[in-house]
């Protein structure tokens, strides 16, 4: 699973390159997580307050991941919604492997 950071890079792809080559250097597992990265890519930005019907859904898919022990092709089933709009609203809800790993 990912999680999406979006960063603006104002700087150039050599910035970039630096950035990613700092994270590797700095991570001994296979895994970068939200902490290796620098602080200003580790900042989230507040989530808007969920509507009630947005509230609901959001139970249900958790409650739909609990039922098939994080199968989300089961989950997808059980919820009677397509497994690609069950990663996108995984996505739209935060839901998504966790906020901290990419």
């Amino acid at each position: 699973m990912q999680s999406l950071i979006q960063w603006d890079w104002p700087g150039n792809i050599t910035e970039l390159s630096q950035t990613l080559k700092s994270v590797l250097d700095a991570t001994t597992s296979s895994l970068i997580e939200r902490r290796h990265l620098p602080k200003q890519l580790q900042r989230t930005e507040p989530r808007r307050q969920l509507s009630m019907l947005e509230t609901a859904e959001r139970a249900a898919i958790i409650s739909a991941l609990d039922t098939s022990n994080g199968n989300k092709s089961e989950a997808a089933l059980l919820l009677g919604i397509g497994r690609t709009t069950l990663y996108r609203r995984l996505r739209q809800f935060g839901l998504d492997a966790g906020e901290a790993t990419l």
